[in-house]
């Protein structure tokens, strides 16, 4: 691991820490309401065991080499984006129930998930590489910003 990664990893856990406490600190009153005044743990709860599943992520994506997910670029941008469409689904709702608000959420069975963020990461994926992959023809240049034009419309 080189120093650029150590202090990634460093921030993401210094926040990951800070993040424990605030959700501990403001999750008393509305973890009462939503359980009926049962527990008031229900929202740290929650946080913790996404926290666990999202290190666990963390740990194993460290060990994929950077050459594979290369190899996958456009099939995690592909993913991302089917994501993105399964919104406009029975799937999508949005936070609220209701109609004038937007379909930002995807619900599933076991997990409620926001497609965007994983299209952002995939958009990302599929960008650098994209790039990386023109560095010595930038002529096509103009494609590069129509596509970045197509995807802030979006």
């Amino acid at each position: 691991m080189n120093l650029y990664s150590k202090r990634i990893a460093t921030i993401a856990i210094l926040l990951i820490i800070f993040g424990i406490f605030a959700m501990y600190s403001v999750s008393i009153y509305e973890s009462f309401s939503v359980t009926k005044w049962i527990t008031n743990y229900f929202y740290f709860k929650e946080h913790l065991n996404k926290l666990l599943i999202g290190s666990i992520l963390w740990i194993i994506t460290r060990f994929i080499p950077w050459r594979t997910i290369k190899k996958l670029d456009i099939f995690i941008f592909l993913w991302s984006f089917i994501l993105v469409l399964l919104l406009f689904s029975s799937l999508g709702e949005n936070a609220i129930n209701d109609s004038k608000n937007a379909r930002l959420w995807l619900f599933l069975p076991w997990q409620t998930i926001q497609p965007w963020e994983f299209f952002k990461l995939g958009y990302v994926f599929f960008l650098s590489n994209w790039l990386m992959r023109k560095k010595e023809n930038f002529s096509e240049i103009w494609l590069f910003f129509w596509t970045i034009l197509v995807v802030c419309l979006l």
